[in-house]
């Protein structure tokens, strides 16, 4: 087995001694091409979210973006020396509408090539709707599986904007224009609108699962629950306990290959992409840097992900009411 390299389309190497030069090879594009049969290993690494990827920042937890992934199946599928697909998923879910996006685009990838699933410490929720996409799920034995179920609501600082004496006056037009106004919650019409939507999206949830794991038990499955990588295998869930490598080497094993690459999509970011995501989660951060670290400080780097994490799923519910997203505790002592 031969891992992939990122290859220039034009192997001309840059003058080191001068600075100019050096700087501008920073920001070109290093174009990425197979040479032989190869592997792709296609990453869902953290929440799940609408729009493109984007990497941790000081407030927020590294997100996948349906877009982003849409892009990468999109240029796997293309490639003919792709024989077949590992989709490596580490996520907790987040955005159902996300989650339905990337599920399609494997399910149109898998018309093409075989795509099989790794899931390393989790696929929950959204990650599990994604999961069920693979013709096969390898777990290792302590991932978390499952959480089959919805979770709806929204994000509401009216008492918190009354104490600091804030006055805020919402302005919309049309029914259901204010659902996702900060100041009030939902009234009954708009909780009952939100509880079909839940119902909708779980419906749709189930049904994905049973067609790609035709012999699961929902009844012992469903309603949120979640279960270790050794139990979810017994249980239908996945089909084997093993890590990256024991699927990629499988996958390989049954298209006949013997000498192969791995390449990682999505590609990764260019240097000028890197800037642009380094300052934009800089300036969106919500409080300043030297908050952040103080907090960081006060709570313990593992409280201070726990919290941030939740805090990035919970601010999806800005723009969407009904998420697949796994449940967390914060735990204060």
């Amino acid at each position: 087995m031969y891992a992939g390299n990122l290859i220039d389309d034009e192997s001309t190497s840059a003058d080191m001694s001068n600075p100019f030069l050096v700087f501008s090879q920073m920001f070109q594009p290093v174009r990425r091409v197979t040479t032989g049969p190869t592997i792709a290993v296609l990453h869902i690494d953290g929440a799940i979210m609408d729009g493109d990827s984007t990497p941790e920042g000081p407030f927020s937890s590294a997100s996948v973006g349906s877009r982003t992934i849409r892009n990468a199946i999109k240029q796997i599928g293309k490639d003919d020396n792709i024989e077949g697909v590992i989709v490596r998923i580490d996520s907790p879910g987040g955005s159902a509408i996300a989650s339905e996006v990337i599920w399609q685009g494997l399910d149109r990838l898998s018309e093409e090539k075989p795509v099989w699933v790794s899931v390393g410490s989790m696929a929950a929720s959204g990650g599990y709707y994604i999961a069920v996409g693979g013709e096969k799920i390898f777990v290792n034995e302590s991932s978390i599986v499952g959480s089959i179920g919805v979770v709806g609501g929204k994000l509401s600082f009216g008492d918190l904007i009354d104490r600091a004496k804030i006055n805020i006056v919402p302005r919309a037009r049309g029914p259901h224009a204010d659902m996702f106004g900060m100041v009030s919650g939902w009234d009954e019409a708009e909780t009952a609108l939100v509880r079909q939507k839940m119902a909708e999206t779980y419906s749709l949830f189930t049904s994905r699962v049973e067609q790609g794991r035709p012999a699961i038990d929902l009844s012992k499955t469903a309603e949120g629950r979640l279960f270790l990588g050794r139990d979810a295998v017994e249980l239908g869930m996945a089909d084997r306990v093993g890590t990256l490598a024991d699927a990629t080497e499988s996958l390989a094993s049954e298209l006949g290959l013997y000498q192969y690459d791995l390449m990682d999509f999505p590609e990764p970011p260019s240097f000028e992409e890197m800037i642009g995501q380094a300052l934009g989660g800089f300036v969106s951060a919500p409080i300043g840097a030297e908050k952040i670290e103080m907090l960081r400080s006060v709570l313990g780097d593992r409280r201070f992900a726990a919290l941030r994490d939740a805090w990035s799923r919970a601010s999806m519910l800005r723009h969407e009411p009904v998420l697949l997203t796994a449940p967390s505790v914060l735990s204060f002592e």
